[in-house]
């Protein structure tokens, strides 16, 4: 099964356990008994370089302890965060049992792509992501975490840590000539009594360089979490 039918049928099944497209649909308490989030993207300050720091998300949805179903809306972005990442075919949805102890979050945010500037290429690109966390006791709390051609700056990464090239386009920095990168990627799965959670993390770090050669920056660059969902049990 792909990972876009298996979130297809994971949401049918909570659809029709929760009655149906909104029902049961209530804000999200401060501390939501399922969340999911299509993608977070932190970019690090470079002042010397005219690179400006932030941080924002797309994709996000919760569900409070008084349960309902709801579906992630990849349109709501925080302010500024199109500039530096975007979604392709995302879909997304929490559930929480009303009255009950069942809690579901999945997250399938389609092809996730991020940028280190605003006028460079995608750097990070994940065109497959799929998490899925759940809490349904009396059985144990589950996750599911799969990723599939994760790529940064045109090369393919696994997990753990993979070093790669970086061309101009991708870095869009004026004075930056080229990157010598360092990729961290992560498939976050946890579970305890009280909780699951999943995602995946990529963090970027490196050198960059000028025509020259002459190194202009070493240190972190960025960091992508996409499909990150949680549950409390």
């Amino acid at each position: 099964m792909g990972v876009g039918r298996g979130l297809a049928a994971v949401a049918a099944a909570l659809l029709a356990v929760a009655g149906g497209p909104g029902a049961g649909a209530a804000r999200a308490s401060a501390e939501p008994a399922a969340s999911s989030t299509g993608g977070r993207v932190r970019i690090t300050d470079i002042p010397a370089l005219g690179q400006n720091g932030f941080t924002g998300r797309g994709g996000a949805v919760a569900v409070g302890a008084e349960g309902g179903e709801r579906r992630a809306d990849f349109n709501d972005l925080t302010e500024g965060t199109g500039d530096y990442l975007s979604f392709t075919g995302p879909t997304g949805a929490v559930y929480g049992e009303p009255l009950g102890p069942v809690r579901e979050a999945v997250s399938d945010p389609g092809a996730v792509a991020a940028k280190l500037n605003p006028n460079g290429r995608a750097l990070v690109v994940l065109p497959e992501v799929y998490t899925r966390a759940r809490c349904a006791p009396p059985e144990a709390p589950l996750t599911r975490n799969a990723v599939a051609r994760a790529s940064v700056a045109g090369h393919r990464v696994g997990a753990g840590t993979t070093r790669v090239r970086a061309g101009a386009a991708y870095l869009g920095l004026a004075r930056v000539a080229r990157g010598e990168l360092k990729v961290r990627l992560v498939q976050v799965r946890r579970t305890s009594p009280g909780a699951a959670e999943s995602r995946v993390e990529v963090t970027v770090s490196g050198a960059l360089y000028d025509r020259k050669g002459k190194r202009l920056y070493k240190g972190p660059l960025m960091k992508l979490t996409a499909a990150d969902v949680r549950v409390r049990c």
